[in-house]
């Protein structure tokens, strides 16, 4: 296929852009979040093309092949707007994998324009847990508001993605929701007089927590510090948590020994049929959570970050060894499903 059907031409408008320069987390967030998609679609296409070659089945977030066909560079930047070229690597020998970085590239056009054109994106992925995958992936760079705008460059017409896209999105996003909810993040605030609510700084929102006389002590010890609480909450538009109307429990997060009865993560909730016992090393710059009976160990600056890996780990797991046949497992695959059979009592909101 033609060289202009392996790239990527992106132009970043907005209040955030000077001319020619851009906040540099920023356009990390924004290549890093284009890269994780295209991973996405070509592990979803090679799942479904390819699921009877040895090597889809693989232990990781995505497979080797995936990575050797999907893995993009920057080829050039250009004055004025600040623009950047993605290009798929010319230097990997792909055998019949070749189209397999381009068909990504084709899939991810055409999520965008549905987006835009506020359609659902199921004609493209049909797989419900990757699609939601993919959005929450979306979600996380495109842009939310007029801070900055993205356009994307492709044979046919540009695909423009402001903040109403993101709200599109956002509704496909959006499912029935259960009253109850975790959180993670710091307690940074405490008032004790008349209403009675301390305040979480969780993915650099402040979340308003409303607790019971009863449980003030505990609460006061915590000031400060990272906690897990669980609760009555309030949901947005988006299906995210506003606010706690009720705190039931809450627990300081110390290196040690976390137990986690249920993951909840996307639309699924995993219940346990008892509490596993998850190993929390903290350094000076990093979380760490580690499994062992799963293989599983995470690690960023922050908790919330941390224990989100983890519980999109046992989604990932599930999906990849208990969703498929036995007969297409490895044995390392095999123990993994044998583990989590036994751990896990159900998964709800499964669809």
């Amino acid at each position: 296929m033609s060289r202009q059907k392996r790239q990527l031409a992106i132009k970043i408008d907005g209040e955030s852009i000077g001319k020619g320069r851009i906040p540099v987390d920023l356009l990390n967030k924004i290549l890093k979040g284009i890269q994780t998609v295209i991973y996405q679609l070509g592990d979803y296409h090679f799942a479904t093309e390819y699921a009877d070659h040895p090597s889809f089945h693989h232990k990781g977030r995505f497979s080797k092949k995936v990575v050797e066909a999907c893995s993009l560079e920057l080829v050039s930047i250009k004055d004025g707007s600040f623009s950047v070229c993605l290009e798929l690597s010319d230097n990997v020998q792909l055998d019949l994998y070749g189209d397999l970085g381009e068909k990504s590239i084709q899939s991810f056009q055409q999520i965008l324009q549905q987006l835009v054109d506020k359609k659902q994106i199921s004609s493209i992925v049909k797989d419900h847990s990757v699609k939601h995958k993919i959005l929450r992936t979306l979600k996380e760079f495109l842009p939310r508001d007029h801070r900055y705008s993205l356009t994307f460059q492709w044979d046919s017409r540009p695909v423009y993605i402001d903040s109403k896209a993101v709200k599109a999105l956002s509704k496909q996003l959006h499912t029935p929701t259960r009253d109850e909810r975790e959180l993670f993040g710091k307690m940074v605030a405490l008032k004790i007089i008349e209403d009675r609510y301390f305040t979480m700084l969780a993915n650099d929102k402040q979340v308003k927590c409303y607790y019971d006389e009863e449980d003030e002590q505990e609460i006061i010890r915590a000031l400060g510090k990272d906690v897990w609480i669980h609760g009555l909450v309030v949901l947005n538009e988006e299906g995210d948590i506003q606010s706690f109307r009720r705190v039931r429990d809450i627990t300081v997060i110390e290196p040690g020994i976390f137990s986690i009865d249920k993951v909840h993560w996307e639309n699924r909730l995993f219940l346990f049929k008892e509490p596993i016992d998850v190993a929390v090393t903290q350094t000076d710059q990093l979380w760490i959570l580690e499994y062992e009976p799963l293989d599983i160990l995470c690690y960023d600056d922050t908790f919330q970050k941390t224990i989100e890996q983890f519980y999109e780990e046992i989604a990932v797991l599930w999906d990849e060894f208990v969703e498929n046949e036995e007969q297409n497992l490895a044995p390392d695959g095999l123990r993994l499903r044998n583990e989590l059979i036994r751990r896990v009592e159900k998964v709800v909101g499964d669809e």
